[in-house]
């Protein structure tokens, strides 16, 4: 099982043997706001790295979409974990450098 995995099997358990939470019959709020990874990361960063680890000769440019109405929740960090996420997991590079990076849905990567 990966790190990764790991850590968010982890969370799920927490969660399952929180009893309190499970006893409260209201249930007003999420009992876990959030999982992320242990650093903030860019996309096209992680794209990046991972076809330079891959040996794959590719140009990776970000754009944005001014005509996309979500378009500055991607600029201004608003889709990353807030403040109270649970962190947890291997950092990109550390997954990359991992065998867990070498294995795809299809299998092994050649």
């Amino acid at each position: 099982m990966s790190p990764a995995m790991g850590a968010v099997r982890r969370a799920l358990v927490d969660l399952a043997a929180d009893l309190e939470w499970a006893a409260s019959p209201t249930r007003a709020e999420a009992p876990l706001s959030e999982i992320a990874g242990p650093e903030e990361d860019n996309l096209v960063d992680m794209a990046k790295l991972f076809v330079a680890r891959r040996g794959i000769s590719l140009l990776i440019e970000g754009m944005t979409d001014p005509s996309d109405p979500d378009d500055e929740l991607y600029l201004d960090g608003s889709l990353l974990a807030g403040p109270h996420a649970t962190r947890a997991g291997p950092t990109f590079e550390q997954w990359l450098a991992s065998d867990d990076a070498n294995v795809t849905t299809y299998g092994a990567a050649s």
